[in-house]
């Protein structure tokens, strides 16, 4: 329920800005927005409309195109995907160190802590398609993140999921030798205008996608 709900909420926002209300994205009475799996701790509220005159219309961003932004939509979104992979990698400098990269360092770290179990993550990026300018000269970002998760089991152990879990729907049972869990990540980046701070995620819904194993 909570993943519908995530997906009703970015999809009102969404139908909203194309009807071209002065929509603002506030994230619950405390500054929180729980989606999917994942909260995400965010101060900030981008109303996602321009003006021209009495009238209001919306401005689509190239998505190659850093004109007045802190960084170009798709150069935000794989700086934000390299982060997520290496935090040591120069484009992590890129962006905030926000709650979704908080937490999914965390649980990779879970993972690779796990006794008897070789962990790796990889992350990549689609390429963006839809990005709106917002009134104060920056950049709403409608983008998908891929993430791979990697299992590879030493002899003697095993790695097993809840009954009812996502992982559990996509591997038939326990996993003894390897395996693969692909995740999609769909975000609402935030990207300021230039000299203003760092792109931030706003919000994300995401999870498995296909997973194999034995």
């Amino acid at each position: 329920m909570r993943r519908v709900a995530g997906v009703l909420a970015m999809l009102l926002a969404l139908v909203l800005v194309i009807a071209g209300a002065a929509t603002a994205i506030v994230v619950g009475p405390d500054n929180r927005v729980v989606t999917g799996p994942h909260e995400i701790d965010t101060e900030a509220v981008a109303v996602v409309t321009k003006r021209a005159g009495r009238r209001q219309r919306l401005e689509p961003v190239d998505a190659g195109d850093a004109d007045g932004l802190a960084l170009a939509p798709q150069a935000a979104v794989d700086a934000y995907a390299a982060a997520l992979a290496d935090p040591s990698t120069p484009g992590a400098t890129y962006v905030l160190d926000d709650s979704f990269i908080e937490q999914m360092r965390e649980a990779a770290t879970a993972s690779a802590s796990i006794k008897g179990v070789e962990f790796s993550q990889d992350w990549g990026t689609k390429p963006v398609q839809y990005a709106l300018r917002t009134s104060n000269g920056g950049a709403l970002v409608f983008a998908t993140l891929l993430r791979q998760d990697s299992y590879d089991i030493a002899d003697g152990r095993a790695v097993n999921w809840p009954e009812g879990s996502e992982q559990k729907a996509f591997l038939a049972g326990k996993l003894y030798t390897a395996g693969i869990l692909r995740y999609y990540h769909q975000v609402l980046m935030y990207v300021p205008p230039d000299g203003e701070g760092k792109p931030r995620v706003l919000g994300q819904y995401g999870g498995v996608v296909s997973g194999e194993g034995s």
